[in-house]
């Protein structure tokens, strides 16, 4: 493939036979002008890709993408919005139970506000969907939905906003039994960063984990919570705080100015992500995330940004920990997710920022037991092709907030879903999505690195409410 100039140093060569490599590459939903961000959003089913934005839904065929239905998001979610507005779609491929699980955020202006939840009916997203409806409540509204799953429970997640001080409240967090469909709802009140569930893609894990960003710089180490949600002595769903995981270095939660990430042909620079997490997958026993960091810690000035990775046991000990980063400071990385396989390799996707190319997008990727080292590598996925100014309400230059990366049901490919500077429409900049697909190697290695393992550690309750 070909890379471009500014991140060319960055990578490391192919090698001839790697256990992983991108197979195909295509676009995904085009910018229509609607409006910005697009809070990039796609999913793997067996025959189709599904990706939801801010501004349109499209199902595309996997075999070359092309589009089969789109929709918009007034028109999907019609049968239970009421004609609000919508905001911070979420889209998932649960191989576990067979469908698609979508959620969207409302205003709150036409009613109750409310997170909207939504199920396929089979694996084709063309056909039919149940639609279910999680009121917010409290006085609140909810705002950046988070949507997980184990073999038992979907899990959506929710920050918490008040709707007289417009400050943050709390989390909500719901569980919706896929058995019996009773749905439970946790309430959080201590404000803090969103909570992260895992696509739990191990069908034999009773749990549910969830993560959330605790602290950048505690005594020179950052921190996360972990969670829990288990089936308590009745079989009802129990939130548990399982564990403070600390990670063995330290950074900045978000740069300052937040426009901080550069970008060829214009002097006006994009604004970053902050170091929440909002891509987190369980594989193989094994809690894999996520997370854009501003480093150096030490400086009220930071050099750019990074992507790191961590990689949890179900005890709560840290496994594996890693940066994807250009220490010169020359490129910023930004708005990253994950994706893990049956065989425990692994895809990072994320945007690429420069003051010598246009804003692109970039992979990483493990090919293979004991190859964490070949993450720190950056691949190009889709140059940029033009300067990007889209200023939202704010008169911020937004991008992100999120990208995805999916398992694909056969659990050995991988796919990612990217937003890259597009060419201009007129006088206006636009943003693009573009898939990346990766396989592994005939000859690749067939089983896991690990087997997974037991029961995790000791947990302490959280209050739980009845829905």
């Amino acid at each position: 493939m070909v890379f471009l100039a500014a991140f060319a140093l960055l990578a490391t060569p192919e090698r001839a036979r790697a256990a992983l490599r991108l197979s195909s590459s295509f676009a995904g939903a085009a910018d229509s002008g609607g409006g910005v961000p697009p809070d990039v959003q796609g999913a793997a089913g067996p025959d189709h890709l599904l990706v939801m934005l801010n501004t349109t839904f499209i199902a595309q065929r996997k075999s070359d993408g092309a589009v089969v239905k789109s929709w918009t998001p007034e028109s999907f979610w019609s049968s239970v919005s009421g004609g609000d507005l919508l905001f911070d779609p979420r889209v998932l491929f649960d191989p576990l139970g067979g469908r698609w699980i979508a959620a969207i955020a409302t205003e709150g202006v036409v009613g109750a506000p409310a997170v909207l939840l939504a199920l396929s009916d089979g694996s084709d997203p063309t056909g039919g969907w149940t639609y279910r409806t999680l009121p917010v409540g409290g006085g609140n509204y909810g705002e950046f939905p988070l949507v997980g799953f184990n073999a038992r429970w979907i899990v959506v997640t929710s920050n918490l906003i008040s709707g007289s001080t417009g400050y943050l409240a709390g989390s909500a967090v719901w569980t919706l039994d896929k058995q019996s469909g009773t749905t439970s709802r946790f309430t959080l009140g201590s404000p803090g960063s969103p909570i992260a569930p895992a696509a739990t893609l191990d069908a034999g894990e009773p749990d549910e984990w969830l993560l959330q960003q605790r602290a950048a710089d505690d005594g020179g180490r950052g921190r996360a919570n972990l969670f829990r949600i288990s089936a308590d002595g009745g079989g009802a769903p129990a939130l548990s705080a399982a564990e403070v995981v600390a990670a063995p270095v330290a950074w900045r939660d978000y740069p300052s100015p937040i426009e901080s990430l550069p970008q060829s042909g214009s002097m006006r620079r994009i604004v970053s992500d902050q170091d929440e997490f909002s891509s987190v997958c369980v594989r193989n026993g094994m809690l894999w995330a996520v997370q854009t960091a501003t480093v150096p810690a030490s400086s009220a000035a930071p050099t750019h940004t990074a992507i790191q990775w961590w990689r949890i046991a179900r005890d709560g000990g840290l496994d594996g920990f890693g940066r994807i980063e250009d220490a010169s400071g020359s490129s910023w990385l930004a708005f990253p997710s994950i994706a893990v396989n049956a065989r425990d390799q692994v895809v990072i996707g994320y945007s690429l920022f420069s003051a010598g190319a246009f804003a692109s997008a970039g992979y990483s990727l493990r090919s293979g037991c004991g190859g964490d080292s070949a993450l720190s590598a950056i691949h190009v996925l889709k140059d940029g092709e033009a300067p990007y100014e889209r200023l939202d309400g704010g008169g911020h230059n937004r991008w992100g907030d999120l990208s995805e990366t999916a398992a694909d049901p056969d659990g050995l490919r991988l796919w990612t879903l990217q937003e890259y500077a597009a060419s201009p429409a007129g006088n206006g900049s636009r943003w693009g999505t573009w898939w990346g697909e990766f396989v592994p190697s005939p000859d690749a290695r067939s089983g896991a690195c690990v087997a997974i393992p037991g029961a995790a550690g000791p947990v302490r309750p959280v209050h739980r409410d009845e829905r």
